[in-house]
């Protein structure tokens, strides 16, 4: 039997200078880019794999097609943040990841992004169903019982505000 995947990956990220505009705000633009990275990072140390691996192994590769974001508390220059990833929703040819930008206490929210993902094939360029080997894997790296649907983004945003105030004691 395949050993049990971690689910929920985590990393810390110090907010750099040069992606902050000039009142020390991380640009809202470069949350993307801190959060293909964190993503990237952690399938890397927590799975060992890249997303130039799984192209290779699986011969596509997913292609974004929409995200929804929400900020809810400014990232600060030098400030270090945590990171959360989590494949909450796949089908027979995409995928989409949850990002949490949190405090380094992990207990106040900055900002949340869904991403959806299509499959392509790297030999036609066109959308491609999921391999069954890759369907067995995205199965062992989903979160369970998230109740995604593609219109949910904002009652999961409040459930993850009301989770966080939890934390601080604040309900």
């Amino acid at each position: 039997m395949d050993k049990e995947l971690v689910k929920e990956l985590e990393s810390e990220l110090i907010i750099r200078f040069q992606d902050c505009d000039p009142f020390g705000h991380l640009n809202n633009a470069k949350y993307l880019d801190y959060f293909f990275n964190a993503r990237a990072d952690q399938t890397l140390l927590y799975y060992g794999w890249s997303p130039l691996k799984l192209s290779q192994e699986f011969d596509a590769h997913w292609v974004v097609t929409h995200h929804q974001i929400s900020y809810l508390r400014p990232a600060m220059f030098g400030e270090t943040v945590a990171v959360k990833t989590s494949l909450i929703y796949f089908d027979h040819n995409s995928i989409t990841t949850e990002c949490q930008m949190l405090s380094q206490e992990k207990n106040g929210l900055k900002a949340m992004i869904w991403t959806t993902l299509r499959n392509v094939s790297m030999q036609t360029g066109k959308s491609a169903p999921h391999s069954e080997k890759l369907n067995q894997l995205l199965e062992r790296m989903i979160i369970p019982d998230t109740h995604y649907t593609p219109l949910g983004f904002n009652d999961r945003l409040e459930q993850l505000k009301t989770h966080y105030k939890t934390i601080r004691g604040e309900v």
